[in-house]
Protein backbone atom coordinates (compact mmCIF):
# COMPACT_ATOMS: atom_id res chain seq x y z
CA UNK A 1 0.00 0.00 0.00
CA UNK A 2 1.33 3.25 -0.97
CA UNK A 3 1.39 6.07 1.97
CA UNK A 4 1.92 9.87 1.53
CA UNK A 5 2.47 11.76 4.21
CA UNK A 6 4.56 15.53 4.59
CA UNK A 7 6.55 16.19 7.50
CA UNK A 8 5.06 19.42 7.68
CA UNK A 9 1.94 17.62 8.76
CA UNK A 10 3.31 16.32 12.36
CA UNK A 11 3.30 17.97 15.33
CA UNK A 12 6.67 18.92 16.13
CA UNK A 13 7.87 18.22 19.59
CA UNK A 14 11.40 18.54 21.69
CA UNK A 15 13.85 14.96 21.39
CA UNK A 16 17.16 14.13 23.08
CA UNK A 17 17.58 17.85 25.02
CA UNK A 18 17.55 20.26 21.97
CA UNK A 19 16.59 18.93 19.08
CA UNK A 20 13.09 19.73 17.10
CA UNK A 21 11.35 16.07 16.02
CA UNK A 22 8.16 15.80 13.77
CA UNK A 23 7.69 11.78 14.16
CA UNK A 24 7.18 10.31 11.07
CA UNK A 25 6.21 6.68 10.66
CA UNK A 26 5.95 4.09 13.01
CA UNK A 27 5.80 0.45 13.66
CA UNK A 28 2.66 -1.25 13.61
CA UNK A 29 1.04 -2.83 17.12
CA UNK A 30 0.64 0.67 19.06
CA UNK A 31 -1.84 1.04 21.55
CA UNK A 32 -2.58 4.61 19.61
CA UNK A 33 -4.41 4.70 16.52
CA UNK A 34 -2.09 6.91 14.90
CA UNK A 35 -2.29 6.56 10.99
CA UNK A 36 1.53 6.78 10.85
CA UNK A 37 1.92 3.36 12.80
CA UNK A 38 2.39 1.18 9.84
CA UNK A 39 5.65 -0.03 9.33
CA UNK A 40 5.83 -3.81 9.59
CA UNK A 41 9.97 -4.05 9.90
CA UNK A 42 11.39 -0.32 10.19
CA UNK A 43 11.16 0.71 14.03
CA UNK A 44 10.84 4.53 12.89
CA UNK A 45 11.40 7.33 10.33
CA UNK A 46 11.56 10.42 11.44
CA UNK A 47 12.79 14.26 10.90
CA UNK A 48 15.31 16.04 13.15
CA UNK A 49 16.53 19.95 13.12
CA UNK A 50 19.24 20.83 15.39
CA UNK A 51 19.33 24.71 15.42
CA UNK A 52 22.74 26.34 15.40
CA UNK A 53 24.88 26.67 19.04
CA UNK A 54 22.99 23.50 20.30
CA UNK A 55 23.87 20.16 20.69
CA UNK A 56 21.63 16.96 21.13
CA UNK A 57 22.10 14.96 24.53
CA UNK A 58 24.38 11.94 25.19
CA UNK A 59 22.42 9.10 24.44
CA UNK A 60 22.00 5.12 22.95
CA UNK A 61 20.12 2.43 21.78
CA UNK A 62 19.84 -0.86 22.86
CA UNK A 63 19.15 -3.33 20.19
CA UNK A 64 18.29 -0.84 17.58
CA UNK A 65 20.46 0.47 14.70
CA UNK A 66 20.16 3.90 13.62
CA UNK A 67 20.77 5.73 10.08
CA UNK A 68 21.29 9.84 10.50
CA UNK A 69 20.62 11.22 6.96
CA UNK A 70 21.90 14.63 7.00
CA UNK A 71 19.34 16.57 4.96
CA UNK A 72 21.22 20.13 5.12
CA UNK A 73 23.28 22.06 7.50
CA UNK A 74 27.05 20.65 8.58
CA UNK A 75 28.28 20.09 12.53
CA UNK A 76 29.48 16.68 14.19
CA UNK A 77 28.84 13.21 15.58
CA UNK A 78 30.07 11.37 19.00
CA UNK A 79 30.53 7.92 18.40
CA UNK A 80 32.40 6.21 21.24
CA UNK A 81 33.77 9.55 22.31
CA UNK A 82 34.96 10.38 19.54
CA UNK A 83 33.60 13.47 17.12
CA UNK A 84 33.50 13.06 13.46
CA UNK A 85 32.47 15.91 11.07
CA UNK A 86 29.45 15.56 9.07
CA UNK A 87 27.77 16.99 6.41
CA UNK A 88 24.73 17.36 3.57
CA UNK A 89 24.39 14.83 1.77
CA UNK A 90 26.50 12.53 4.06
CA UNK A 91 24.31 8.71 5.19
CA UNK A 92 25.57 8.33 9.38
CA UNK A 93 25.66 4.23 10.70
CA UNK A 94 25.12 4.16 14.40
CA UNK A 95 25.52 0.92 15.92
CA UNK A 96 22.73 -0.45 18.59
CA UNK A 97 24.01 -0.36 21.98
CA UNK A 98 27.01 2.52 21.43
CA UNK A 99 26.86 6.35 23.04
CA UNK A 100 26.10 8.80 19.92
CA UNK A 101 25.40 12.65 20.18
CA UNK A 102 25.24 15.74 17.66
CA UNK A 103 26.45 18.67 17.27
CA UNK A 104 25.67 21.89 15.81
CA UNK A 105 27.13 24.54 18.56
CA UNK A 106 29.92 25.46 16.26
CA UNK A 107 27.45 27.36 13.71
CA UNK A 108 24.54 29.64 13.44
CA UNK A 109 22.26 28.09 11.01
CA UNK A 110 20.16 24.59 11.29
CA UNK A 111 21.82 21.42 11.03
CA UNK A 112 18.52 19.14 9.55
CA UNK A 113 18.85 15.16 9.33
CA UNK A 114 16.28 12.44 9.21
CA UNK A 115 16.55 9.46 12.24
CA UNK A 116 15.96 5.76 10.69
CA UNK A 117 15.54 3.30 13.18
CA UNK A 118 15.37 -1.05 13.13
CA UNK A 119 15.17 -3.20 16.00
CA UNK A 120 18.52 -5.92 15.69
CA UNK A 121 19.54 -8.89 17.89
CA UNK A 122 22.34 -7.66 20.49
CA UNK A 123 24.28 -4.20 20.18
CA UNK A 124 27.31 -3.87 17.79
CA UNK A 125 28.60 -2.98 14.62
CA UNK A 126 30.71 -0.95 12.38
CA UNK A 127 30.01 2.77 12.61
CA UNK A 128 30.30 4.25 8.92
CA UNK A 129 29.73 7.58 7.22
CA UNK A 130 29.06 7.28 3.25
CA UNK A 131 28.23 10.66 1.20
CA UNK A 132 26.49 9.94 -1.63
CA UNK A 133 29.24 12.08 -3.90
CA UNK A 134 31.83 9.36 -3.01
CA UNK A 135 29.85 6.24 -4.54
CA UNK A 136 29.92 5.18 -8.27
CA UNK A 137 26.39 6.32 -9.39
CA UNK A 138 24.34 3.08 -11.40
CA UNK A 139 21.72 3.69 -13.59
CA UNK A 140 18.23 1.44 -13.42
CA UNK A 141 18.14 0.90 -16.59
CA UNK A 142 15.40 3.26 -17.48
CA UNK A 143 15.63 7.27 -16.31
CA UNK A 144 17.26 7.18 -12.55
CA UNK A 145 20.16 7.37 -11.54
CA UNK A 146 21.04 5.53 -7.96
CA UNK A 147 23.66 5.73 -5.16
CA UNK A 148 24.12 3.01 -2.67
CA UNK A 149 25.21 4.82 0.52
CA UNK A 150 24.83 1.71 2.72
CA UNK A 151 24.33 -1.78 2.07
CA UNK A 152 24.12 -4.86 4.30
CA UNK A 153 26.67 -6.34 6.18
CA UNK A 154 29.56 -7.71 4.29
CA UNK A 155 33.12 -7.65 3.22
CA UNK A 156 32.90 -3.74 1.44
CA UNK A 157 32.92 -0.63 3.64
CA UNK A 158 29.61 0.48 3.05
CA UNK A 159 28.36 -2.83 3.47
CA UNK A 160 27.72 -2.39 7.43
CA UNK A 161 23.80 -2.65 8.26
CA UNK A 162 22.65 -5.25 10.37
CA UNK A 163 18.63 -4.77 9.78
CA UNK A 164 17.97 -2.71 7.06
CA UNK A 165 19.09 -3.49 3.56
CA UNK A 166 20.30 -0.49 1.96
CA UNK A 167 20.54 3.39 1.97
CA UNK A 168 20.40 4.63 -1.75
CA UNK A 169 20.07 7.99 -2.93
CA UNK A 170 18.18 8.15 -6.54
CA UNK A 171 17.52 11.34 -8.80
CA UNK A 172 14.84 10.94 -11.62
CA UNK A 173 15.50 12.94 -14.97
CA UNK A 174 13.14 15.64 -15.77
CA UNK A 175 10.54 14.32 -18.63
CA UNK A 176 11.55 10.57 -17.32
CA UNK A 177 10.76 7.77 -14.88
CA UNK A 178 12.95 5.49 -12.37
CA UNK A 179 11.91 1.42 -13.46
CA UNK A 180 9.61 -0.45 -12.15
CA UNK A 181 10.27 -2.67 -9.53
CA UNK A 182 9.29 -4.98 -6.85
CA UNK A 183 10.64 -6.52 -3.75
CA UNK A 184 9.50 -9.45 -1.98
CA UNK A 185 9.83 -9.10 2.06
CA UNK A 186 10.89 -5.67 1.85
CA UNK A 187 9.02 -2.60 3.01
CA UNK A 188 10.55 0.71 1.49
CA UNK A 189 10.44 4.20 2.44
CA UNK A 190 10.92 7.36 -0.25
CA UNK A 191 11.93 10.77 0.86
CA UNK A 192 10.89 13.46 -1.29
CA UNK A 193 14.26 15.72 -1.55
CA UNK A 194 13.71 18.46 -3.50
CA UNK A 195 10.95 19.12 -6.66
CA UNK A 196 7.93 16.98 -7.41
CA UNK A 197 6.77 14.00 -9.39
CA UNK A 198 4.49 11.34 -9.44
CA UNK A 199 4.67 8.28 -7.35
CA UNK A 200 2.67 5.26 -9.51
CA UNK A 201 1.76 2.28 -6.93
CA UNK A 202 0.15 -1.18 -8.54
CA UNK A 203 -3.24 -1.47 -7.20
CA UNK A 204 -3.60 -4.99 -7.88
CA UNK A 205 -0.20 -5.79 -5.41
CA UNK A 206 -2.51 -4.02 -2.42
CA UNK A 207 -3.01 -5.69 -0.02
CA UNK A 208 -4.91 -3.16 2.93
CA UNK A 209 -5.67 0.45 2.80
CA UNK A 210 -6.23 2.40 0.21
CA UNK A 211 -4.32 2.88 -2.85
CA UNK A 212 -2.89 6.70 -2.22
CA UNK A 213 -3.59 8.58 0.83
CA UNK A 214 -2.87 12.46 1.00
CA UNK A 215 -3.31 14.47 4.00
CA UNK A 216 -4.94 17.80 4.04
CA UNK A 217 -2.28 20.62 3.13
CA UNK A 218 -0.33 18.81 0.41
CA UNK A 219 0.05 19.91 -2.89
CA UNK A 220 0.26 17.17 -5.03
CA UNK A 221 -0.25 15.98 -9.04
CA UNK A 222 -1.20 11.81 -9.12
CA UNK A 223 -1.27 11.98 -13.02
CA UNK A 224 -1.14 8.34 -15.67
CA UNK A 225 -1.74 6.19 -12.42
CA UNK A 226 -3.93 3.51 -12.40
CA UNK A 227 -5.12 2.35 -9.24
CA UNK A 228 -7.31 -0.62 -8.61
CA UNK A 229 -8.38 -3.68 -6.80
CA UNK A 230 -7.42 -1.92 -3.32
CA UNK A 231 -9.10 -3.51 -0.14
CA UNK A 232 -10.36 -0.16 0.69
CA UNK A 233 -10.61 3.32 -1.29
CA UNK A 234 -8.96 3.66 -4.53
CA UNK A 235 -7.66 7.50 -3.62
CA UNK A 236 -8.40 8.83 -0.17
CA UNK A 237 -7.84 12.37 0.65
CA UNK A 238 -7.82 12.76 3.93
CA UNK A 239 -9.12 15.51 5.48
CA UNK A 240 -9.79 17.39 9.26
CA UNK A 241 -12.96 17.97 10.79
CA UNK A 242 -11.13 20.59 13.02
CA UNK A 243 -10.09 23.43 10.33
CA UNK A 244 -10.03 23.92 6.57
CA UNK A 245 -6.80 22.57 5.30
CA UNK A 246 -6.50 23.91 1.52
CA UNK A 247 -4.55 20.91 -0.59
CA UNK A 248 -4.31 22.24 -4.21
CA UNK A 249 -4.16 18.79 -6.25
CA UNK A 250 -4.69 17.35 -8.97
CA UNK A 251 -5.88 14.08 -10.02
CA UNK A 252 -5.36 13.88 -13.73
CA UNK A 253 -5.65 11.06 -16.57
CA UNK A 254 -5.76 8.21 -14.10
CA UNK A 255 -7.33 5.21 -14.32
CA UNK A 256 -9.65 4.51 -10.98
CA UNK A 257 -11.55 0.94 -10.80
CA UNK A 258 -12.50 -1.77 -8.92
CA UNK A 259 -11.58 -1.09 -5.54
CA UNK A 260 -13.65 -1.75 -2.48
CA UNK A 261 -14.81 1.41 -1.15
CA UNK A 262 -15.10 4.72 -2.68
CA UNK A 263 -12.37 5.33 -5.86
CA UNK A 264 -12.01 8.85 -4.97
CA UNK A 265 -13.03 10.32 -1.09
CA UNK A 266 -12.29 13.96 -0.72
CA UNK A 267 -12.76 14.21 2.79
CA UNK A 268 -13.83 16.88 5.24
CA UNK A 269 -12.22 20.41 5.18
CA UNK A 270 -9.98 20.25 1.89
CA UNK A 271 -10.11 22.91 -0.77
CA UNK A 272 -8.94 23.08 -4.47
CA UNK A 273 -8.35 19.65 -6.01
CA UNK A 274 -8.95 19.30 -9.54
CA UNK A 275 -9.96 15.78 -10.99
CA UNK A 276 -10.01 16.32 -14.96
CA UNK A 277 -9.57 13.02 -17.77
CA UNK A 278 -10.08 10.31 -15.19
CA UNK A 279 -11.65 6.18 -15.83
CA UNK A 280 -13.67 5.71 -12.81
CA UNK A 281 -15.49 2.43 -12.69
CA UNK A 282 -16.61 -0.26 -10.92
CA UNK A 283 -15.85 0.94 -7.08
CA UNK A 284 -17.58 -0.35 -4.37
CA UNK A 285 -16.80 -3.98 -5.06
CA UNK A 286 -17.09 -5.00 -0.83
CA UNK A 287 -20.94 -4.65 -1.79
CA UNK A 288 -21.55 -1.47 0.18
CA UNK A 289 -23.02 2.10 -1.29
CA UNK A 290 -19.38 3.26 -1.76
CA UNK A 291 -19.32 6.00 -4.62
CA UNK A 292 -17.19 6.76 -7.82
CA UNK A 293 -16.58 10.22 -6.36
CA UNK A 294 -17.09 11.36 -2.59
CA UNK A 295 -16.75 14.71 -1.69
CA UNK A 296 -17.36 14.61 2.16
CA UNK A 297 -18.54 17.59 4.52
CA UNK A 298 -16.88 21.08 4.30
CA UNK A 299 -16.45 22.41 8.27
CA UNK A 300 -16.01 25.98 9.25
CA UNK A 301 -16.42 29.15 7.30
CA UNK A 302 -15.47 28.80 3.44
CA UNK A 303 -14.98 31.75 1.19
CA UNK A 304 -16.81 30.44 -1.70
CA UNK A 305 -15.58 31.70 -5.04
CA UNK A 306 -16.13 31.88 -8.57
CA UNK A 307 -15.08 28.61 -10.92
CA UNK A 308 -11.29 28.14 -11.32
CA UNK A 309 -10.73 29.73 -7.63
CA UNK A 310 -8.24 28.10 -5.20
CA UNK A 311 -10.60 26.94 -3.17
CA UNK A 312 -13.01 25.23 -5.78
CA UNK A 313 -13.51 21.71 -6.50
CA UNK A 314 -13.27 20.99 -10.18
CA UNK A 315 -14.88 17.78 -11.66
CA UNK A 316 -14.37 18.04 -15.35
CA UNK A 317 -14.27 15.54 -18.72
CA UNK A 318 -13.96 12.24 -16.12
CA UNK A 319 -16.07 8.62 -17.61
CA UNK A 320 -17.90 6.85 -14.63
CA UNK A 321 -19.82 4.14 -15.14
CA UNK A 322 -20.36 1.38 -13.46
CA UNK A 323 -19.71 2.44 -9.75
CA UNK A 324 -21.35 0.58 -6.71
CA UNK A 325 -23.85 3.38 -5.85
CA UNK A 326 -23.61 6.79 -7.28
CA UNK A 327 -21.09 7.97 -9.66
CA UNK A 328 -20.49 11.32 -7.66
CA UNK A 329 -21.79 12.14 -4.75
CA UNK A 330 -21.67 15.74 -3.06
CA UNK A 331 -22.21 15.85 1.18
CA UNK A 332 -22.56 19.37 2.50
CA UNK A 333 -23.20 17.96 5.55
CA UNK A 334 -25.08 21.36 6.18
CA UNK A 335 -21.71 23.05 7.37
CA UNK A 336 -21.20 24.93 4.33
CA UNK A 337 -19.15 24.22 0.96
CA UNK A 338 -16.62 25.50 -1.59
CA UNK A 339 -17.58 26.24 -4.64
CA UNK A 340 -17.93 23.06 -6.93
CA UNK A 341 -17.77 22.15 -10.89
CA UNK A 342 -19.18 19.46 -12.31
CA UNK A 343 -18.89 19.46 -15.74
CA UNK A 344 -18.45 17.82 -19.12
CA UNK A 345 -18.52 14.23 -17.48
CA UNK A 346 -20.21 11.15 -19.42
CA UNK A 347 -21.75 9.39 -16.53
CA UNK A 348 -23.22 5.31 -17.80
CA UNK A 349 -25.00 3.29 -15.94
CA UNK A 350 -25.24 3.76 -11.79
CA UNK A 351 -27.48 1.80 -10.01
CA UNK A 352 -28.48 4.54 -7.83
CA UNK A 353 -28.37 8.23 -8.80
CA UNK A 354 -25.68 9.58 -11.53
CA UNK A 355 -25.28 12.92 -9.05
CA UNK A 356 -26.42 13.25 -5.60
CA UNK A 357 -26.07 16.59 -3.72
CA UNK A 358 -27.24 16.51 -0.35
CA UNK A 359 -27.25 17.44 3.26
CA UNK A 360 -26.35 21.31 2.79
CA UNK A 361 -24.43 21.10 -0.58
CA UNK A 362 -24.87 24.60 -1.76
CA UNK A 363 -23.08 26.39 -4.52
CA UNK A 364 -22.76 23.46 -7.07
CA UNK A 365 -22.71 23.94 -10.74
CA UNK A 366 -23.71 20.56 -12.74
CA UNK A 367 -23.00 22.06 -16.54
CA UNK A 368 -22.61 20.42 -20.07
CA UNK A 369 -22.62 16.84 -18.96
CA UNK A 370 -23.93 13.49 -20.49
CA UNK A 371 -25.97 11.32 -18.54
CA UNK A 372 -27.04 8.36 -19.48
CA UNK A 373 -28.85 5.11 -18.70
CA UNK A 374 -26.05 2.27 -20.07
CA UNK A 375 -28.72 -0.67 -20.07
CA UNK A 376 -32.53 -0.71 -20.03
CA UNK A 377 -32.09 -2.26 -16.60
CA UNK A 378 -31.15 0.79 -15.08
CA UNK A 379 -34.35 2.44 -16.56
CA UNK A 380 -36.95 2.93 -13.68
CA UNK A 381 -34.13 2.51 -11.34
CA UNK A 382 -33.30 6.18 -10.21
CA UNK A 383 -33.05 9.39 -11.21
CA UNK A 384 -29.85 11.17 -12.76
CA UNK A 385 -29.38 13.96 -10.40
CA UNK A 386 -30.95 14.28 -7.05
CA UNK A 387 -31.45 17.18 -5.09
CA UNK A 388 -32.21 16.75 -1.15
CA UNK A 389 -31.68 19.52 1.06
CA UNK A 390 -29.37 21.40 -1.45
CA UNK A 391 -29.43 25.10 -2.51
CA UNK A 392 -28.03 27.49 -4.96
CA UNK A 393 -26.96 25.24 -7.46
CA UNK A 394 -27.49 25.59 -11.02
CA UNK A 395 -28.06 22.52 -13.20
CA UNK A 396 -27.22 23.97 -16.45
CA UNK A 397 -26.94 22.65 -20.63
CA UNK A 398 -27.10 18.71 -19.45
CA UNK A 399 -28.35 15.80 -21.14
CA UNK A 400 -30.08 13.20 -19.95
CA UNK A 401 -30.63 10.17 -21.39
CA UNK A 402 -31.53 6.08 -21.26
CA UNK A 403 -32.27 3.62 -24.01
CA UNK A 404 -34.77 4.56 -26.47
CA UNK A 405 -38.27 2.08 -26.08
CA UNK A 406 -40.57 4.18 -28.25
CA UNK A 407 -41.17 7.48 -28.17
CA UNK A 408 -39.98 9.14 -24.84
CA UNK A 409 -42.82 10.47 -22.10
CA UNK A 410 -42.49 14.68 -22.24
CA UNK A 411 -40.98 16.19 -18.91
CA UNK A 412 -42.57 16.16 -16.11
CA UNK A 413 -43.06 18.93 -13.52
CA UNK A 414 -44.83 18.45 -9.75
CA UNK A 415 -44.14 20.50 -7.21
CA UNK A 416 -45.89 21.24 -3.95
CA UNK A 417 -45.79 17.27 -2.75
CA UNK A 418 -45.62 17.30 1.15
CA UNK A 419 -41.57 17.07 1.38
CA UNK A 420 -40.01 13.82 2.25
CA UNK A 421 -42.09 11.79 -0.35
CA UNK A 422 -41.43 11.19 -3.76
CA UNK A 423 -43.79 11.86 -6.35
CA UNK A 424 -44.16 8.61 -8.72
CA UNK A 425 -43.46 9.85 -12.69
CA UNK A 426 -43.59 7.31 -15.56
CA UNK A 427 -39.79 6.25 -15.88
CA UNK A 428 -37.00 7.62 -14.10
CA UNK A 429 -36.53 11.50 -13.84
CA UNK A 430 -33.63 13.50 -15.04
CA UNK A 431 -33.72 15.71 -11.91
CA UNK A 432 -35.56 15.00 -8.36
CA UNK A 433 -35.78 17.52 -6.03
CA UNK A 434 -36.64 15.97 -2.37
CA UNK A 435 -37.24 17.71 0.62
CA UNK A 436 -38.47 21.21 1.59
CA UNK A 437 -34.66 22.35 2.24
CA UNK A 438 -33.42 22.58 -1.78
CA UNK A 439 -34.42 26.05 -2.84
CA UNK A 440 -32.57 28.57 -4.67
CA UNK A 441 -32.13 26.48 -7.64
CA UNK A 442 -31.88 26.92 -11.81
CA UNK A 443 -32.30 24.78 -14.30
CA UNK A 444 -31.16 26.03 -17.29
CA UNK A 445 -31.18 24.45 -20.74
CA UNK A 446 -31.08 20.97 -20.16
CA UNK A 447 -31.86 18.25 -22.82
CA UNK A 448 -34.53 15.81 -21.79
CA UNK A 449 -33.98 12.65 -24.12
CA UNK A 450 -34.90 8.86 -24.98
CA UNK A 451 -37.12 8.03 -21.44
CA UNK A 452 -36.02 10.59 -19.30
CA UNK A 453 -38.72 12.65 -17.32
CA UNK A 454 -38.24 16.51 -16.80
CA UNK A 455 -38.02 17.54 -13.29
CA UNK A 456 -39.83 16.21 -10.23
CA UNK A 457 -40.13 18.34 -7.73
CA UNK A 458 -41.26 17.31 -3.90
CA UNK A 459 -41.41 20.48 -1.38
CA UNK A 460 -42.74 23.94 -2.21
CA UNK A 461 -40.28 26.84 -3.30
CA UNK A 462 -37.87 24.55 -4.98
CA UNK A 463 -36.61 26.20 -8.28
CA UNK A 464 -36.38 29.49 -9.97
CA UNK A 465 -35.77 30.37 -13.21
CA UNK A 466 -36.78 26.84 -14.26
CA UNK A 467 -36.20 26.32 -18.05
CA UNK A 468 -36.28 22.06 -19.40
CA UNK A 469 -36.77 20.87 -22.78
CA UNK A 470 -37.90 17.85 -23.89
CA UNK A 471 -36.66 16.32 -27.20
CA UNK A 472 -38.17 13.40 -29.05
CA UNK A 473 -36.29 11.02 -31.21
Amino acid sequence: MAYIRNWRDVQPKIAHLSAVHWGGLRTRGRSSEDDRDRLERLGGFARHALQGRKTSDHHKHENTEQVYYILSGSGEVLFDNKRYPVKSGDAVYLPSGVYHQMFNDMNEVWLEHHVISMNVEGNGGKFTIRNWNQVPPQGDGAGAIRWRQLGYKGKEEINCLRGMRFIDREAVQPDNKAIERYYDDIEQVYYVLENRGILQSNGEKQEKGSGIRVFAGLRLTIEEVRVSNCKETGVFLQGTSVEIRPAIGTIENCHIGYNRKHGVHIGAGIEGWILRGNRINDNGTHGKPYHGVYIEAIHGKVESGPAGAANAFIIANNVLWQNRSVQICINGGGHGGAHIVISGNVMLSSPLENIKLYAGTHLVSVTGNSIHSASESAIGAAPHITLEDAYYCTISANVFSSPSRGLPSPAMVKAGAKPGKLVAVPGPSGILIETGGSNHNRFVGNTIAGQVTGVTLVGADSVSDRKVTAKKK
